[in-house]
């Protein structure tokens, strides 16, 4: 339980939320069913109804509640590469695949592993969010698919690290080293590459590839062809009894796998 709360975000029960989005993908999110002395406790979660499949998610650390020394330095670095101003506090990078879940590069514990899935409620607590969505007619439904579906082989086959290496030039103001796209990667390129498979952003990818620059999360605001949309949200009630709620048609589902 996150126990945060947002102006205007409206209720929605547990039992709903397992008609809509699957009961693991609601264990994901909010836990497990917590025991009747706790089931007046609310999770604040992303509104599930706006958003799509496709979709880039980016972070902000929240002021003067929660700093991160990683967040801190990338904002800084963002300065110094002359990204626009108010641009530079989103610091991370995220795709949506639906139910509630992102796939990021992220830094892990082991540095081994830099692809994962990951619930958007786990940055509830921490971060501001923003949803940039692709307003060129093209990338419709199947496209999104394509895309999702590609970015989820990344954390089942190929793997790829996150590149720490990268990231420590970038703060002395380096020359990024040799780079190591196969096998290594981090969050924004992570993006830009998963349009890049679809026939989006083909010149921006192959002019950071072959040029051997840093791209950065500020970057994704400044490519043509993305809306902003400021994050919506629900409050998840512990509730076993059905709330309002859209037809399961207009809930978006996760990209499935080729081979499901």
């Amino acid at each position: 339980m996150n126990g945060e709360v947002a102006p205007g975000a409206r209720e929605i029960s547990r039992a709903t939320l397992e008609k809509h989005i699957g009961r693991v993908a609601t264990w994901s999110i909010a836990g497990p069913p917590p025991l009747p002395r706790y089931q007046s406790q609310r999770v604040l979660m992303p509104d599930y109804e706006q958003l799509q499949i496709g979709d880039v998610i980016l972070t902000r650390n929240k002021p003067k509640r929660w700093w991160s020394v990683v967040a801190t330095l990338i904002q800084r670095v963002q300065t110094n590469y002359r990204c626009p101003k108010d641009d530079c506090c989103w610091t991370h990078a995220a795709l949506y695949v639906g139910e509630l879940h992102v796939i990021e590069a992220n830094k892990t514990t082991d540095f081994r592993r830099g692809i994962r899935i990951r619930p958007l409620t786990a940055f509830v607590r921490s971060c501001d969010l923003l949803v940039l969505r692709q307003k060129d007619p093209t990338f419709d439904d199947l496209k999104r698919q394509q895309m999702t579906r590609r970015a989820l082989l990344e954390n089942t086959i190929f793997r790829r690290r996150y590149d720490v290496r990268t990231a420590l030039a970038a703060l002395i103001k380096g020359r990024p080293p040799a780079r190591r796209h196969e096998t290594h990667v981090n969050c924004s390129e992570f993006v830009l590459q998963s349009f890049m498979e679809i026939g989006f952003y083909v010149k921006e990818y192959f002019g950071l590839v072959t040029s051997n620059q840093f791209f950065y999360p500020a970057h994704l605001l400044s490519l043509p062809g993305f809306d902003r949309e400021e994050m919506k949200w629900f409050q998840l009630v512990h509730s076993f009894e059905e709330s309002a709620a859209p037809a399961i048609a207009d809930v978006p589902q996760v990209a499935s796998t080729p081979g499901d």
